[in-house]
């Protein structure tokens, strides 16, 4: 099986604006590429990916086999995401892994999870935290299946999956689940990780 990790990553300079109550510009942008790197790190140390494609921000040295560039033509993530997902079938892929790249827990074990998941269900699903949204999703390629992204995700994806015949797996785990968009996120991933301000140098908001 060639399987692909498919990763949107939004322009880094424009991420992570519900933040701005508490980090400056300067350190959600620190905040982003510091995810996206921890992202693309756990995909470079799991041995079942083929490559990797980016659509959006360029990245550089991801220590993966072999990257793609794809432009996000402003068309939303999710016509980028089926059009990376085409892109990927084209090139002879056979399962492809879409994953958020601002989850600054995730561990090679989550995507091992995934994969083991999805077995011969042909798809797996990673919900966020509060159970509403998707961080990850496990196919195979070629599909049908088309992104629904955004708020209440979850829902929509499982109805589409339903319509397509599969009885996609849910994963829960803590490093596909905390994503960082606001500050409850950025609050609980200071009580998980003590150190990220340190390392981040970022100082501690008077309020969250």
């Amino acid at each position: 099986m060639s399987t692909w990790a498919l990763l949107p990553v939004k322009k880094f300079t424009q991420a992570k604006s519900r933040l701005s109550p508490v980090l400056t510009p300067g350190q959600r942008e620190q905040l982003t590429r510091w995810m996206v790197g921890r992202v693309v790190s756990v995909l470079a140390q799991s041995p079942m990916f083929a490559g990797v494609l980016v659509i959006g921000e360029r990245l550089v040295d991801t220590g993966l086999p072999c990257t793609i560039h794809l432009a996000d033509l402003g068309q939303g993530p999710n016509a980028a995401v089926a059009s990376g997902l085409a892109v990927l079938a084209g090139r002879g892929a056979s399962a492809a892994l879409v994953i958020s790249g601002d989850l600054p827990l995730l561990q090679a074990d989550d995507l091992a999870a995934m994969m083991d998941a999805a077995g011969d269900k042909g798809m797996a699903i990673a919900p966020d935290r509060r159970g509403t949204g998707t961080n990850g999703l496990f196919l195979h390629l070629p599909t049908g299946f088309l992104p629904s992204f955004g708020p209440g995700s979850l829902e929509r994806h499982l109805a589409a999956a339903t319509s397509l015949g599969y009885q996609p797996a849910i994963v829960r785990r803590l490093g596909l689940a905390l994503d960082i968009d606001d500050h409850a996120d950025l609050a609980m991933l200071r009580r998980l990780d003590p150190g990220v301000d340190f390392r981040l140098n970022i100082r501690e908001p008077e309020v969250l």
